[in-house]
């Protein structure tokens, strides 16, 4: 794909930060991430590459999030939250402290995860139940 092209001719990914996010000192950001408007990445996160956070979303504290995800407009994640690779976080979503996502799942608008997800399954409802 055209990124791998990028990356093996050492081109390094801009991240794009909102000036009206707050992102902590001590948070971690890999290459290509987009933080926008409100958005709250808060201390110790680490944010993987190419990941979007999304309008007015919260990602607190000593959380892992890795590459390629959407985490959308209002999705809250509590502390200690593991997200693995190329998941997307609905509108409005909320994840419990201390929660571990899978990869490749999808989390509908509004869903409240509140116990771990495996990888490759689609979330709806409160509590959000697999579709």
């Amino acid at each position: 794909n055209v990124v791998t092209k990028f990356i093996k001719n050492n081109f390094i990914f801009p991240n794009i930060i909102h000036n009206s996010a707050v992102v902590s000192p001590s948070a971690k950001l890999g290459q290509g991430v987009i933080v926008l408007e409100n958005a709250v990445i808060k201390s110790m996160a680490n944010i993987g590459d190419f990941c979007i956070i999304n309008t007015s979303s919260v990602v607190s504290h000593n959380c892992n999030i890795g590459e390629y995800n959407h985490v959308s407009l209002g999705a809250k994640m509590g502390g200690n939250v593991r997200i693995e690779h190329n998941n997307f976080l609905g509108i409005n979503s909320s994840l419990k402290q201390g929660i571990i996502i899978g990869s490749n799942v999808i989390i509908g608008a509004g869903a409240v995860v509140i116990d771990n997800i495996e990888s490759n399954v689609t979330l709806i409802g409160n509590p959000a139940k697999i579709k």
